[in-house]
């Protein structure tokens, strides 16, 4: 089987009036095919969908949906201005063939009460899947278990011990999705001698010592084909995490408290934090956009003998050849319409606090210049005043700054 790319004009000649697309990332275009394959099996139609090509290779060999030519969500990035730019005419010249794009995501909206119409963007209530079969318009029950289907030739590579093979990652796309690279290093000095790890994510992640270096990978089928034949994968929330699931290999999360459990999956163990807070997990801070000022407590502290007892118990699993646990939810329909969850995302206010963030690099440079004069009384009096004043209106807004929206946290 195979996904075809379609263009306009073969789209209409199908009766299709909608092409769905998502956020750029791996693990929301893993969830928006595994949408789409729940949306064939529940009505036998193929929608269609828009995905970047490095993406969209990944379901080469599966027949669930169609893929739009000519057109990505590359094209109307988050990221950028473009749809206030030349690549909003691509959107409009899909529109004039009346087939509508639609913006799909697992996040709700709330608006802001300051009045500036600007959102805060909240963590769903369900699993991403769940979501996203229902902004397809989809209900009744489904699977929390999305599938990529390698060739007989693609499974042969990617096998690099005869057991006891884990693969494992070093970086996250996000700070509240790393897990400290010394950390990742010492469970690796610790169980090197009774496992084989293969490190595998972006050629530019940082090095863990006594792995089989398999970074930066020529295509993300490369990647499947490693994690199809590793008998566990270690890393933390992401694209990675996603990928594992999609082809039957049990994962240990490092699971930063910083977002709630709604990507995760009943085979993998989620190892949480000690002592850390979960104010954006509560949807009262944005972990991706925001800083953080409890130096990343929600991934720094989840320990080294967590993970190593979570790795012990899964490949326990793997050895009694145990099936993985899947899970079913319940979903109701609620449909996307048009860009409409586009733009509000992209009427977020990101950072509420970019205002703090850049005085407090205006006084760094400040503080450079100072110090160096510091040894002057009068310069080292003055360095120590302002410093502690900005110290106290931080921490004053650090503790203040949850509360400023009034998010209902209602379901939440």
């Amino acid at each position: 089987m195979n996904s075809s790319t379609i263009n306009i004009i073969q789209a209409k000649k199908l009766g299709i009036n909608e092409l769905y697309l998502t956020y750029r990332g791996i693990g929301d275009n893993i969830i928006l095919y595994s949408a789409a394959y729940n949306y064939f099996l529940k009505t036998g139609k193929n929608i269609l969908l828009s995905m970047s090509e490095d993406i969209k290779e990944l379901f080469t060999e599966m027949d669930y949906a169609y893929f739009i030519d000519g057109f990505s969500c590359d094209d109307i990035s988050l990221s950028g201005n473009s749809l206030y730019g030349t690549n909003v005419t691509k959107l409009f010249d899909i529109s004039n063939f009346d087939i509508n794009p639609i913006f799909i995501s697992s996040s709700s909206i709330k608006e802001l009460m300051n009045g500036t119409g600007q959102n805060l963007t909240l963590w769903p209530n369900k699993h991403m899947l769940a979501i996203y079969c229902e902004r397809l318009g989809l209900s009744g029950k489904i699977d929390i278990c999305p599938q990529i289907i390698l060739t007989e030739e693609e499974k042969k590579y990617g096998k690099f011990f005869k057991k006891n093979q884990i693969s494992i990652m070093s970086y996250g796309l996000q700070k509240y999705k790393t897990w400290p690279l010394e950390k990742t290093q010492e469970l690796v000095n610790k169980l090197k001698k009774q496992y084989n790890f293969v490190q595998i994510g972006q050629a530019s992640d940082p090095k863990i010592k006594g792995t089989l270096d398999k970074r930066g990978q020529k295509s993300l089928r490369n990647v499947a084909s490693i994690l199809h034949n590793s008998d566990l994968f270690v890393g933390g929330i992401g694209g990675l995490e996603h990928l594992s699931r999609s082809v039957n290999c049990r994962a240990v999360i490092a699971h930063s408290s910083g977002e709630p459990f709604v990507s995760s999956y009943d085979c993998n163990i989620n190892v949480e934090p000690h002592d850390a807070c979960n104010i954006c997990a509560l949807n009262l801070r944005d972990p991706q956009h925001q800083i953080c000022y409890n130096s990343y407590s929600c991934i720094n502290n989840i320990s080294v003998d967590d993970m190593i007892e979570a790795i012990y118990k899964q490949m326990y699993k793997v050895r009694q050849n145990i099936p993985l646990e899947i899970a079913t939810i319940e979903i109701i329909p609620d449909k996307s319409v048009w860009m409409n969850d586009y733009y509000a995302m992209y009427r977020t206010m990101h950072n509420p606090d970019s205002t703090m963030t850049r005085l407090e690099k205006k006084l760094n440079i400040f503080y450079f210049f100072l110090d160096k004069f510091k040894k002057f009384t009068p310069a080292k009096l003055i360095y120590k005043i302002i410093r502690k004043i900005f110290n106290i209106i931080k921490y004053i807004y650090k503790r203040t700054i949850p509360f400023i929206f009034s998010i209902e946290k209602e379901g939440y």
